[in-house]
């Protein structure tokens, strides 16, 4: 509800939770079965196909996804996720005007 007004975030959110599904001990597995391990399986399984970056941004909708379920007490833990290291990232810088 708190996105209901950027349908942008909604659509990112969907595509994300899509590809998270695609790895079949998610799509087929209980929230409270999420560990660590079965997150490392699935890091070590989609890092052959794409780029940290876009692991990483699943890995962010998985963790957002874990702590509303932990919010909503419906885990009764939110398992450790890390990010892959290697991510490019850019510096912004304003010039003086």
């Amino acid at each position: 509800m708190r996105c209901a007004e950027k349908p942008r975030t909604i659509a990112l959110y969907a595509v994300k939770l899509a590809r998270l599904l695609e790895f079949d001990p998610l799509a087929s597995g209980r929230l409270d079965w999420i560990d660590e391990s079965l997150i490392e399986s699935y890091v070590e399984e989609r890092r052959k196909r794409v780029a940290p970056a876009t692991v990483n941004r699943q890995l962010a909708t998985l963790r957002r996804a874990l702590r509303l379920a932990y919010e909503w007490k419906v885990i009764d833990r939110v398992p450790r996720i890390r990010l892959l290291p290697g991510e490019r990232t850019r510096d912004f810088v304003l010039p003086y005007q």
